[in-house]
């Protein structure tokens, strides 16, 4: 009898926190610190989503940069500084273009 009690406490419990959840995320502490937190689960997949474009402007922006670095080994080192600036300016003007659309795009 003392089993089915606790699996019902169990069920009640659980099913108070997850309505609870729904409305807004929970923190469980441990030691009066923050520990755990629950939250709705389309909550989890947006912070993921988040996560995800970050990792992937992370990559874009490296590819960028390694294009740039391997485009400016291929100039010719006559270049004068006023030359070489204008090349950069213009690089960073494209990769600032790309950022700004992938922006508008999410």
């Amino acid at each position: 009898m003392s089993g089915k009690k606790r699996v019902h406490e169990t069920t009640v419990a659980y099913t108070a926190v997850t309505d609870q959840i729904v409305s807004r995320p929970i923190v469980l502490e441990r030691d009066g610190k923050p520990a755990v937190v629950l939250m709705p689960y389309e909550e989890y997949q947006r912070l993921q989503r988040i996560e995800m474009d970050a990792r992937v402007r992370k990559e874009m922006a490296q590819r960028d940069l390694k294009t740039l670095m391997d485009e400016r080994r291929k100039l010719s080192t006559d270049l004068t500084p006023e030359q070489l600036e204008a090349i950069v300016t213009e690089e960073v003007q494209v990769v600032r273009k790309r950022h700004r659309a992938h922006r508008r795009s999410s």
